[in-house]
């Protein structure tokens, strides 16, 4: 079957290097090729638009990832798949030297389902996502600005398609940075991100209202003297929410800042978050021997009103952490995800028909714990 040509250029910024944030995306780098290889007749392309380039700097740990999300989970595409099954081919090299990157990370977020992800090495990568699947690619490479793109997978039949990227240096000097103090303007050291792309209508709606879809991409960063640099970002618009972590990856007791803002590339953005007092919630639950299971939670403040949305943190025995609205995993160390207002509150946790609901001790250093038991 023919296949349609074409090669995407994005528009470079000299730039320097720049230090990623651990996350679960990875930190990907690899060995140049030769020459990219001319497509052979039987390859689609989709052509890109231009995009202004911009530079920004992560100081992070290597070892630090955000708690995988039970509900709303990244799909880990499958290594090294064949070429056959693939409906996305990607090629990305270096406008620079025009040398394939020796590795990258792309990551698929379709309008509807589950995100996948994977790791390109050598410059190639083959995109093992759902035919007929749109969403929007993103693709990252340590010191290179990274690219965002709506995509439209090839239907079942159809021949690949094949996606020529060039990604150019980040620009010095350029990005969008964010200062961390708490109430008494003390630097925070840690903070976990989730950034959302979004329409530049979107820039004036309420920025305390996190988006709907899911994020960009959510990263761990530790912050040198309470200032970090964002990862590289493509010109456009995006939300942002930051919340304090202690070392271990836990809420710290106060309230996550949110932002709405536009990045037009090759400019600094400077973003200051003041952190307010808040509180997190603690369940402390007896292991009885079961298995695990998922338990409904309804947060209330104690003084009555409306259920207020909560997300949980729950850490298994296993070391590993999970993230849902309004649902735990017990037996496990559990705290709510992000500091909520100060307050008391009480919890309410059903399993099936069966419901309890509890009370906290009193609140020790911005931490309200509640002495649960499993709903069995």
């Amino acid at each position: 079957m023919a296949r349609i040509h074409g090669i995407v250029v994005l528009v470079a910024i000299a730039g320097g290097t720049a230090l990623w944030f651990a996350a679960a995306e990875g930190d990907p780098i690899a060995p140049p090729l030769a020459e990219p290889v001319e497509p052979t007749p039987q390859s689609s392309r989709q052509g890109l638009p231009d995009a202004a380039s911009a530079r920004s700097r992560v100081d992070s740990k290597e070892s630090q990832e955000e708690p995988t999300i039970p509900s709303d989970a990244d799909v880990i595409a499958p290594p090294d798949p064949a070429p056959t099954a693939a409906p996305v081919e990607l090629s990305v090299r270096s406008l620079a030297d025009r040398l394939p990157i020796e590795r990258f990370a792309w990551r698929f977020l379709p309008d509807q389902g589950q995100a996948t992800k994977g790791e390109g090495k050598a410059g190639m990568a083959a995109l093992t996502i759902a035919r007929g699947a749109r969403g929007r690619l993103l693709v990252e490479a340590e010191g290179k600005q990274p690219h965002v793109q709506d995509l439209i997978v090839p239907t079942a039949g159809g021949p690949p398609l094949l996606l020529d990227l060039f990604l150019v240096d980040v620009a010095q000097s350029a990005g969008v940075t964010l200062q961390l103090v708490d109430p008494r303007g003390d630097p925070i050291e840690r903070a976990r991100l989730d950034c959302w792309s979004i329409e530049a209508t979107a820039l004036a709606q309420d920025s305390n209202v996190d988006p709907t879809h899911a994020p960009l991409w959510k990263r761990v960063g530790l912050a040198t003297a309470g200032t970090l640099t964002l990862p590289e970002l493509a010109p456009g618009h995006y939300a942002l929410r930051t919340q304090a972590v202690d070392a271990d990856g836990f809420a710290l007791p106060l309230q996550p800042r949110r932002f709405r803002f536009a990045f037009l590339g090759g400019e600094q953005v400077p973003l200051r978050a003041a952190f307010l007092q808040g509180v997190v919630l603690k369940l402390q639950c007896q292991d009885d021997g079961a298995t695990p299971a998922a338990v409904d939670v309804t947060t209330r403040l104690l003084a009555g009103g409306d259920a207020i949305a909560t997300s949980w943190q729950s850490r298994g025995a296993d070391g590993r952490d999970s993230i849902g609205g309004d649902v735990v995993m017990l037996p496990a160390d559990v705290r709510s995800a992000f500091a909520l207002p100060p307050g008391a509150y009480s919890v309410e946790l059903r399993r099936g028909a069966v419901a309890q609901t509890f009370v906290s001790g009193p609140t020790q250093d911005g931490t309200a714990t509640y002495v649960v038991s499993m709903p069995r």
